[in-house]
């Protein structure tokens, strides 16, 4: 989820692409709104679905949305980018707790439901150290290409480990 944090990465996206900070701010604006937008029919998706194949599909979509932002020529694709990734988020955030639902039902899904929330939080709060770490050697586009390795690794992990739910 690195990519969903790109504040740290600001200053550096301000300047190269000459943007005002309400500009700026309206990318995580359109991220929410996309996201917004479409979590009903997420979970409903995941209902007909599963979880599993609705986050193997958030997985791509959340990976193919961080190529994009980091290809992105300009603000304008920039901004579209962020509001066609929101509903991939939603997706990932709504399959994986119905995931984790499914999988742990009747045997610490509170548990299990807070170690997903806090790896969430993990991932996103780990861009404000490692974003910026990151743009200093391979800039601003670079570190955003850098956050899809997390996400491909995460995705070949689920095709390759995730359990049937009961």
């Amino acid at each position: 989820m690195f990519f969903l944090n790109h504040a740290p990465l600001l200053p550096l996206i301000m300047s190269d692409l000459a943007i005002s900070p309400a500009q700026a701010g309206l990318l995580s604006t359109a991220a929410f709104l996309g996201g917004g937008l479409t979590a009903v029919p997420m979970g409903a998706l995941a209902d007909r679905l599963g979880p599993r194949r609705v986050m193997t599909l958030s997985l791509l979509l959340c990976l193919t949305a961080t190529l994009a932002l980091a290809l992105a020529p300009g603000y304008a694709t920039l901004l579209a980018v962020r509001l066609c990734s929101g509903p991939a988020v939603t997706a990932t955030f709504i399959a994986g707790g119905s995931y984790v639902n499914a999988l742990w039902a009747g045997r610490g899904a509170f548990l299990a439901q807070g170690l997903y929330g806090a790896s969430m939080q993990l991932g996103i709060g780990g861009a404000l150290v490692l974003l910026p770490f990151a743009a200093e050697r391979v800039g601003w586009r670079g570190a955003l290409a850098l956050c899809a390795v997390p996400i491909a690794l995460a995705w070949v992990v689920w095709q390759w480990g995730a359990a049937a739910p009961r």
